[in-house]
């Protein structure tokens, strides 16, 4: 569950609602915990007022990190589809991955780059600042450059942090596809790329989950937790991805015209609205219907939906070509497709199922969800009874 806050590039930018509880837990930390520490002498309110501006520059940076892979993609025509920010940082949701090694490099080495970027300048900054507290006489200025000094501090380690730990190479962070990429620059094989980074992904994971351990025998418990949740973090992650990733591959060796449906009933783009919905989607009982020529060509795509939010008093008025999806705006897809394109274009697409077309855009089949997830089901039968 996430709320877009803004716009950036065309990228609809989500806060996730894990967000709220995070802000207060690291600004209250570091009112507690770190900021007096760095700056002792300073009455309470001001260093929350340095916390709160902390935790807003902590979530800035991880948003100007997402942004630096989604421009990169975005310049290869990978069409990004959000970032959302989250309890352990923040995620670019791109359409597809690339599979050229060079172009996943420089987007996966984007993000780092420019957190070390910005640790270095806010550095420089706080080099600035630290030389002029101690020249300076007037105490009221004093204590305004030492909190700017110490969030100036915090900023430059946090994104320091940042840029090092994503660059832990651990899939599925930009580390682990750094990894992928370079692996695969020399072995030529993506497959066998993906799972060695995968595999050391699970192995980092465990590690940081020694680390979370001997942190709290030490008497960090919070601390000792944290770790421990970033390494089922990455373990999780890792092990999702390959499964999906498995997924996909055995969808890729699947042709739509092995498990489409041939006997499929299509309706004129001349019938009203009480017309469908009566002969129809209340005999047939389907979500949607192709919307074809006499000879079969598809020219849209017709819902229960639309056709129920047209008001009844104008059902006899309306025609479905009024209300349908026309055919510039549904994806067809040839019979020699593989079903894994067919799953990718119904999950960006919202859609439940997919038109297969000869190359006049006749009509031959149609694909849903459940024949691909039933064909999946199969092959991954065969594969295991085979071994």
């Amino acid at each position: 569950m996430s709320l877009q806050v803004a716009e950036i590039y065309q990228i609809p930018i989500k806060l996730h609602y894990s967000l709220v509880l995070v802000f207060f837990l690291i600004t209250w930390t570091l009112a507690y915990g770190f900021m007096p520490h760095y700056s002792p002498g300073l009455n309470p309110m001001q260093y929350w007022i340095m916390s709160i501006i902390g935790t807003v520059i902590l979530f800035l940076s991880v948003l100007i990190h997402e942004l630096s892979h989604s421009i990169v993609a975005s310049r290869y025509g990978i069409k990004v589809k959000q970032i959302v920010l989250f309890i352990f940082g923040g995620v670019s949701d791109i359409e597809e991955e690339p599979k050229d090694f060079n172009k996943e490099f420089k987007m996966a080495i984007a993000g780092p780059a420019v957190s070390l970027v910005l640790s270095a300048l806010f550095a420089i900054f706080w080099w600035i600042t630290t030389a002029i507290i101690m020249s300076s006489f007037d105490e009221s200025f004093k204590t305004i450059l030492i909190i700017i000094n110490g969030i100036l501090f915090y900023a430059s380690f946090l994104n320091l942090i940042l840029g090092i730990f994503n660059l832990i190479p651990a899939f599925p962070m930009d580390g682990g596809r750094i990894l992928r990429s370079v692996l695969f620059s020399r072995n030529k094989n993506y497959d066998k790329s993906t799972r060695i980074a995968v595999r050391i992904g699970v192995i980092m994971s465990y590690v940081f989950f020694g680390l979370g351990i001997l942190t709290i025998l030490s008497g960090s418990f919070v601390s000792g937790i944290w770790i421990i949740l970033i390494g089922w973090f990455l373990q999780n992650g890792a092990e999702t991805y390959l499964y999906q990733y498995d997924i996909m591959k055995i969808l890729s060796k699947i042709r739509l015209h092995e498990l489409m449906k041939t006997n499929v009933i299509s309706v004129s783009d001349g019938l009203t609205i009480n017309e469908i919905i009566k002969n129809y989607f209340n005999i047939y009982m389907k979500s949607s219907f192709p919307v074809t020529k006499l000879n079969y060509e598809v020219v849209g795509i017709v819902t229960l939906k639309r056709c129920s939010n047209v008001p009844e008093h104008e059902r006899d008025t309306i025609n479905v070509k009024d209300i349908m999806f026309p055919k510039n705006k549904i994806k067809l897809l040839k019979v020699n497709d593989t079903a894994e394109k067919a799953l990718s274009i119904m999950i960006k697409e919202n859609q439940d199922k997919i038109l297969v077309c000869d190359d006049r855009d006749i009509l031959e089949g149609v694909v849903s969800k459940t024949d691909i997830i039933e064909a999946m089901d199969e092959q991954k039968s065969f594969f295991q009874q085979s071994q």
